[in-house]
């Protein structure tokens, strides 16, 4: 039986991923926050006003969400890891992220990218927040996309993998006889003709 990793190094431990993706996402959705608040808000006037309303909307909203749903879910996977199965808490982690980036992070991040395209940057703030939600952005697209792609892949191979495998190994057994699922153990040279 193997051992998992060491999270330790130079007698200094690891935070868990989890709480790392936790607290980003948590940082990046504050950061947002006193973003629309202290720097777009008040220049309401200078800048294009639906565009900063739309933006702090959508930051309390996903500010919200945030902390009554996903984190919740993000931190259900961390604290029973090892009551629920991995499918499970790869579910909650992924839900969490799902509505993080459909919710703010995609909207939001191109909001901030036309609002600094079109006026500039007028705050430090607004450095580190467009910073924060682009680098938020990308890990949670990544960790949606890929969780995507696997669940298309798995499904296409449920739905043609079969059919697909009998198609070059040969046709269908009729439904009473017993045959193997796969060819024998020599690939498919059985298949080939045998000349005598």
């Amino acid at each position: 039986m193997s051992r998992a990793p060491s999270r330790e190094c130079c007698g200094f431990r690891y935070p868990d991923p989890l709480l790392v993706l936790m607290y980003w996402l948590g940082c990046d959705l504050g950061v947002g926050f006193w973003l629309g608040l202290w720097v777009f808000l008040p220049r309401t006037g200078e800048m294009i006003a639906w565009e900063v309303q739309l933006h702090f909307v959508l930051t309390c909203v996903g500010l919200v969400l945030f902390l009554l749903v996903g984190s919740g879910m993000i931190f259900l996977a961390y604290r029973y890891k090892y009551h629920m199965f991995e499918s499970e808490r790869r579910d909650r982690v992924l839900l969490g992220c799902s509505l993080t980036l459909l919710i703010r992070d995609i909207p939001c991040w191109i909001l901030e990218l036309s609002l600094s395209w079109y006026h500039g940057w007028l705050h430090p703030l607004q450095t580190i927040g467009f910073i924060l939600t682009t680098t938020s952005f990308a890990i949670t697209f990544i960790l949606v996309w890929l969780y995507y792609a696997w669940r298309m892949s798995k499904l296409v191979d449920n739905r043609y993998g079969n059919r697909v495998r009998h198609d070059i190994y040969g046709a269908l057994p009729n439904p009473g006889q017993d045959a193997p699922r796969y060819p024998r153990a020599g690939g498919i040279s059985h298949l080939r003709h045998r000349e005598g």
